[in-house]
């Protein structure tokens, strides 16, 4: 009976964590995930919402701990290939981007037209002055999904950082500007084409 009741408590402390997070209150939020670690310090859904409301902070260092020890479980029913782009996140958040590459491509690996994995494959390219690869990474992403206006942006502003192309480069830059006209990064870089 015992068991089932710290189960209750674990459940109830999770739904709680869950609450104050959508509701911005990590802090409360991390003292609910915290106390249910230390009843099911195993469970991946602990370890997982833990990174993620630590990722939120900014403690990207922290949510990269929670994220690789839920990796480290034998079995679990989380999507590890979630976990790993959260761990390039935060790892690029922290201007660690050859980590965040290896696990970039261990996920690409495993899904090669992950749209998400090369966008973030191709902004560390960029941080790391590899022009050539960020605007190849960008490149696949408008080809697996042809919504994804930040990557328009991305790969028109590489093309004109490189001045080839233009003319395709004020094409993306315009397609990005029309979904969003407000947005002061795509009415820069249609005028940094220009």
């Amino acid at each position: 009976m015992a068991i089932e009741n710290e189960n209750d408590r674990v459940k109830k402390l999770l739904s709680s964590a869950i609450e104050f997070f959508k509701n911005g209150d990590f802090e409360s939020a991390i003292e609910e995930l915290k106390t249910a670690d230390i009843l099911d310090n195993q469970n991946p859904e602990i370890m997982y919402n833990l990174g993620v409301v630590y990722a939120r902070q900014g403690l990207h260092k922290t949510a990269v701990q929670y994220f690789e020890k839920l990796l480290a479980l034998p079995f679990t029913f989380v999507d590890s290939q979630k976990v790993k782009k959260l761990i390039a996140y935060s790892l690029i958040l922290s201007n660690r981007f050859e980590e965040a590459l290896s696990y970039l491509h261990d996920v690409l690996r495993l899904s090669p037209q992950d749209d998400v994995a090369f966008s973030l494959q191709g902004y560390c390219y960029e941080k790391m002055d590899r022009i050539d690869d960020a605007i190849s990474s960008y490149k696949k992403v408008i080809t697996y999904n042809k919504s994804d206006v930040n990557a328009f942006n991305s790969l028109a502003y590489l093309l004109a950082v490189k001045g080839v192309d233009l003319d395709r480069a004020l094409l993306l830059a315009k397609k990005a500007l029309q979904k969003n006209p407000e947005s002061a990064a795509y009415n820069d870089t249609v005028g940094f084409v220009y």
